[in-house]
């Protein structure tokens, strides 16, 4: 796994053309037209746009789906591709996964200013038996003193050696596939897995999207997972909640987001959303429920992300000597 993250620090500042990712697939992009090179208005990614179509006549159009037509169209002059198919070789990179693919299009909200799949229940075992969630906390704990990486788990996963944590991917992963998703036995789903272990005096979490880190890193593309899930394994009245926004990487960073929701933790909680959506656990006074101090703790979560497609770029399941420290 580092030699894949030394590769893509490498690759980052490396111009790549993404059509050696996505080939005739669309996918959500930063989508540019050169009126020079062509007259079908066929598009072209940044990359390209900026050294392959430097000083050609080149329009930004915005975000949208789109394939870079710079290495197949009839005055073809990419001087990336190359170059980029070496790149998406080494990483063996399959096409990603793309909005087409995210099955959820339904709501659990009845908020029309929130049109995404959002849904949160308790796992009772967690809630009935401590000792469950005790021993949960304490591999996290562990985990986290290990590695900061994320891990995977296939939904054909059966080895009996698997840690708790693994265990519980498992678990959300089957819950969500039947129930969720209504898939089962597929050869590429999966569930990417880590642990948060946040001290009280730093336990925010800044906004983002869950996305495929290398593949964004290395070509800009945003590749995010089918469904995003949060397991809460401790609580305090001092612990930031989860707050979702209805806002997608696609959309203008200048919409008016009108509506949002907040998820406070306790232990056993579960909370599920449209995996493409902006989140976090910013902190805020306005976002707690008290301002005692006297009532604070460790704020440990267990997050879980389905994809469809296989894992993300570098992501692979926990080692075997990782595990048995646990």
């Amino acid at each position: 796994m580092q030699d894949k993250q030394e590769e893509s620090d490498e690759y980052e500042k490396t111009p790549l053309c993404t059509f050696a990712v996505t080939g005739n697939q669309p996918f959500f992009q930063p989508i540019y037209i050169c009126h020079t090179c062509n007259k079908n208005n066929e598009c072209v990614c940044e990359s390209c746009a900026d050294n392959c179509h430097e000083e050609h006549d080149v329009d930004y159009i915005g975000i949208g789906p789109c394939c870079c037509d710079c290495s197949t169209s009839t005055n073809s002059c990419c001087l990336l591709i190359e170059k980029s198919k070496q790149v998406a070789n080494s990483f063996q990179m399959i096409t990603p996964q793309t909005q087409d693919d995210v099955l959820l299009r339904t709501t659990t909200t009845n908020n029309k200013l929130f049109p995404y799949h959002v849904t949160s229940f308790d796992i009772s075992t967690l809630q009935t038996s401590s000792s469950l969630c005790q021993h949960l906390i304490r591999e996290c704990e562990q985990l986290v003193d290990c590695t900061k990486e994320t891990h995977w788990i296939p939904l054909s996963a059966s080895d009996p050696q698997l840690c708790g944590l693994e265990k519980l991917a498992l678990l959300i992963l089957k819950y969500h596939a039947l129930h969720t998703l209504h898939l089962s036995n597929t050869n590429t789903i999966g569930a990417e897995w880590w642990v948060q272990v946040k001290p009280p005096s730093n336990s925010s979490i800044d906004l983002h999207y869950d996305k495929d880190e290398t593949l964004a890193e290395t070509f800009g593309l945003g590749s995010f997972p089918t469904l995003s899930t949060v397991t809460y394994l401790t609580s305090s009245s001092k612990q930031n909640p989860t707050i979702l926004f209805p806002h997608c990487y696609h959309e203008s960073e200048d919409s008016e987001i009108q509506t949002c929701i907040l998820s406070y933790p306790y232990p056993g909680k579960h909370l599920a959303f449209d995996g493409r959506l902006l989140h976090g656990a910013p902190s805020h006074p306005s976002l707690l429920t008290t301002e005692d101090d006297s009532n604070s703790s460790v704020r440990i979560t267990f997050l879980v992300n389905i994809w469809l497609k296989g894992p993300p770029v570098g992501v692979a399941c926990l080692p075997k000597e990782v595990r048995s420290s646990l």
